[in-house]
């Protein structure tokens, strides 16, 4: 039977997945030396560029990591687990340079992921880790 609303989830699953590894692999290219030195001068002077080469390089992991299993649908509960403290830094980060009422795109990726957490996992039917469930119980 075809069940949309499994569809959605997906959907939803593959669209944040995809947005985190083209973010995560973007920043990889660039580096984080090169991303610290750039948004230095934004961030107060208290903050250092060694904290700043961490976040970065910490968050494209993060991104890469957190996207390849959300669009594989892959340990997608470690991965939204993952991705809650990342979105906290995210927004304390980007508080700091700007402000908070303008994120870009910051709060369409948490509306995403506030889905993601919000509806119930067993709605996700295409992917892996059901397939890999499902094999178990059969």
């Amino acid at each position: 039977m075809y069940e949309l609303h499994a569809v959605g989830y997906m959907t939803l699953r593959t669209i944040l997945g995809i947005w985190l590894l083209a973010e995560g692999l973007r920043h990889f290219k660039i580096g984080s030396e090169r991303l610290a030195s750039f948004y230095k001068p934004l961030y107060p002077a208290w903050i250092k560029t060694s904290l700043l080469k961490a976040g970065f390089t910490i968050g494209y992991i993060i991104e890469i990591l957190t996207g390849i299993l959300l669009i594989l649908g892959l340990a997608r509960p470690f991965a939204l687990f993952l991705l809650g403290p990342y979105f906290i830094f995210q927004a304390l980060g980007r508080s700091l340079i700007t402000p908070y009422w303008d994120p870009k795109h910051f709060f369409v990726r948490l509306i995403i992921y506030f889905l993601l957490t919000a509806l119930p996992l067993s709605w996700d039917i295409y992917s892996i880790d059901f397939l890999i469930n499902s094999g178990f119980h059969n």
